[in-house]
């Protein structure tokens, strides 16, 4: 009996090593905010068409089960900058060290005037 309480031990504790070694470490809210802000911005640059005046954009997005970017809706005007907008962000891939599936995150997108 004291064998069969010790394997079962034993088990108990491998099982618990295996199952913790799976989870991530989530960064915090704020700092993956802030690398998703950075992420879409880096996607964002340099349309390919002109922007008439400097103009601010409100993206809601959400991160899919395998780290890509949705986009829920995006509130601007101007078509040619909500197709932009959904072209360069839907479903492309995030760094993995992010980690908030199904969360959604509100992004300003700040465009500047081309001269």
């Amino acid at each position: 009996m004291r064998t069969f309480k010790i394997l079962l031990l034993v088990l108990a504790i491998n099982f618990t090593n295996f199952a913790l070694a799976e989870i991530p470490n989530p960064l915090p809210i704020d700092h993956q905010q802030e690398l998703i802000q950075k992420e879409v911005k880096k996607l964002l640059k340099k349309p390919n068409f002109g922007i008439e005046k400097e103009e601010t954009v409100i993206v809601k997005i959400i991160l899919s089960e395998k780290n890509e970017i949705v986009v829920l809706s995006v509130n601007s005007k101007n078509e040619n900058l909500n197709r932009f907008i959904k072209h360069k962000l839907n479903y492309k891939k995030v760094p993995i060290g992010i980690s908030g599936k199904y969360k959604k995150y509100i992004l300003p997108v700040k465009f500047k005037a081309k001269k």
